[in-house]
């Protein structure tokens, strides 16, 4: 099995899996929200450290009617968080089992703004369209597991209470035998599952190679994806796919203050020792390509 058909099938019977954005900074730990439970909620919290969140997908979230409080706009690294929400039948929403209850109703197919209540005792939030961060990572596994796109999220914190990178979490005594959701499938997955409406393509002859490039124009909100396809990826049964958030003065410029221009370089040579593969090409989450994605990592 594919490492995303390990990670979807473990996340799907309610296991914890670990996310990461793009860049591997911010590493949560994710739970399918249908799943939870009171001993998925404590686990999660003990093994990650911080505070718990349901993130939604926008139709959910729109649906449920959940809305930020009156003169306050809360973000939390690629959400916006609403006010809490319990279940309408909880008992008095303090306990886990409630908590996953509310989860639960969260995330059914079938809820409606009657089934819950706020004020109340679970964070949830909508998820933005930065699909380079953790959340959207995670909700994308949720979707490659048959599930809704609602999860449990918790950042994964060092002893002091800082956010630590996927590669720290993976090293953990604590962490390191969970499953790892792989990021770059999941990015991946997650522009070619957006409706396009445009495509436009041509041949790239490069000096190390020659590339297939697609730009195409996404329904939600005419964002143009650019994908540089090399071989017949289609035909392989696991085709490289890179995603590469873009970074003009590292990719461009050969900045020194970060590292972005050597993985780019890295993914292409592997891609065309393989044969066929695909490289991925996003704007940063914060629509500036200015800034660095990964400025101090190198």
């Amino acid at each position: 099995m594919s490492s995303l058909a390990v990670a979807a099938e473990r996340f799907a019977a309610g296991e914890p899996a670990l996310v990461a954005g793009l860049d591997g900074e911010g590493a949560v730990l994710a739970i399918a929200a249908a799943q939870a439970d009171a001993a998925g909620l404590e686990a999660l919290h003990e093994l990650a450290g911080d505070m718990v969140v349901l993130a939604l997908e926008t139709a959910i979230a729109e649906r449920l009617q959940l809305s930020a409080p009156r003169g306050a706009s809360r973000r939390r690294s690629g959400m916006q968080l609403a006010t809490p929400i319990d279940a309408t039948d909880c008992r008095d929403g303090w306990s886990l089992t409630d908590q996953a209850h509310t989860i639960r109703v969260a995330a059914d197919p079938e809820a409606q703004p009657r089934d819950l209540t706020v004020p109340g005792h679970v964070h949830a939030g909508q998820v933005d369209g930065a699909q380079s961060r953790a959340p959207s990572v995670a909700l994308e596994l949720a979707r490659a597991a048959r599930q809704p796109a609602a999860v449990v999220l918790s950042s994964v914190l060092d002893r002091a209470g800082r956010p630590v990178s996927l590669s720290t979490a993976q090293g953990s005594d604590r962490l390191h035998a969970l499953a790892c959701a792989p990021i770059d499938e999941l990015c991946g997955l997650a522009v070619t599952r957006r409706s396009p409406l445009e495509s436009v393509g041509c041949t790239l002859p490069t000096r190390l190679g020659d590339f297939r490039v697609l730009a195409t124009t996404t329904a939600d909100g005419g964002e143009v994806t650019v994908t540089l396809i090399h071989g017949e990826p289609a035909a392989r049964p696991h085709p490289l796919v890179h995603t590469h958030v873009a970074c003009l003065l590292g990719d461009a410029f050969g900045s020194l203050l970060c590292d972005c221009r050597r993985r780019l370089e890295r993914a292409t040579d592997e891609i065309l020792h393989a044969g066929a593969g695909m490289i991925i090409y996003v704007k940063p989450a914060d629509g500036d390509s200015f800034v660095c994605p990964r400025a101090g990592s190198a």
